[in-house]
This record gives C-alpha cells, structure tokens and sequence, in this order.
C-alpha cells in the first residue's frame, strides 16, 4: 500500500483501488491532495481511471506538475474555461472522450476551435490560451495533466 503525503492536517481517508495495489489516499475536507512517489513506479492510466476527486496531483515538484482529473465530477462535466499565462499543458485522455475548446483570441470569445481526444490520445494546450475540458458521451472521463510548476 503506498500512503500519500499530504502539507496539513489529514481528516479524511480515500483508497483508490487499483487492481492488486491499492493507493491509499489522505486528504483534508474540499482540498486538492497530492500523491508524491518520488522514486517508485507507480500506474498512471489506472490511477487516473479510479480517481473519483475533481482534481489529484500525483506528482510536484519545483518544476513539473502532473495530475489527474475526474471530469465527470465536475458540474455540467466540464473544466470550466481558464487560462494558464506561463505553462503549456499536456492532456491525456486516460478514459472516456474529450471536447476540447480553445479561444485563441482573448478578444473574441466566440472564436473557438473544438477538437475531439479519444482515449488514449494526446492534446497540447498552448500557454495563455483559454481552454475548456468537456466530457463527451456516458463514458466517465478520466484525464492526466502536465505541466510546469510555475506560478499562474
């Protein structure tokens, strides 16, 4: 059993099963949690498929994020629009299909481009772009993130 580690108080215990390991998670109420296996091998795909919190960071350090998001929890399944200044992020669509909205002119919000990912499919999302994440279909959609640590 591999035990995250957490910057905080632990109030809350969740295992994501895995198949024959198990993660054991702990988390404070209504924050993001963070997984930090430094030096282990660990399995993203089927991590990622069992997550079923909006957002787990699975790895982080001082230059690379890489996380894990239930889309099918969010509200309407969708990561509402939101933009990141410095980083480009990587998306992979762990389980499920994806919609993915990019407004590449700030000033016109109606000009947008949608591209469908299937599972196991790759999209990059340029840095200061405005993008969205849409879940498409019944299947839950399960995604893994990177990106760089810098702030914004």
């Amino acid at each position: 059993m591999l035990k995250t580690q957490w910057k905080g108080q632990f109030t809350d215990k969740r295992v994501l099963s895995t198949g024959p390991k198990d993660v054991e998670i702990e988390k404070p109420d209504n924050e993001v949690f963070a997984l930090t296996p430094i030096g282990k091998k660990i399995e993203l795909c089927k991590i990622a498929i069992a997550n079923k919190e909006q957002h787990l960071i699975l790895v982080e350090d001082d230059n690379l994020r890489v996380a894990t998001s239930a889309v099918d929890y969010f509200p309407n399944k969708t990561i509402a629009f939101e933009i990141h200044k410095r980083q480009t992020q990587f998306v992979i669509v762990a389980q499920g299909k994806a919609k993915i909205t990019l407004r590449l002119n700030k000033n016109i919000p109606t000009e947008e481009t949608n591209t469908i990912v299937d599972e196991t499919e790759m999209f990059v999302i340029p840095h200061n772009t405005e993008h969205r994440i849409m879940q498409v279909g019944s299947k839950p959609l399960k995604i893994i993130s990177m990106y760089s640590t810098t702030n914004e």
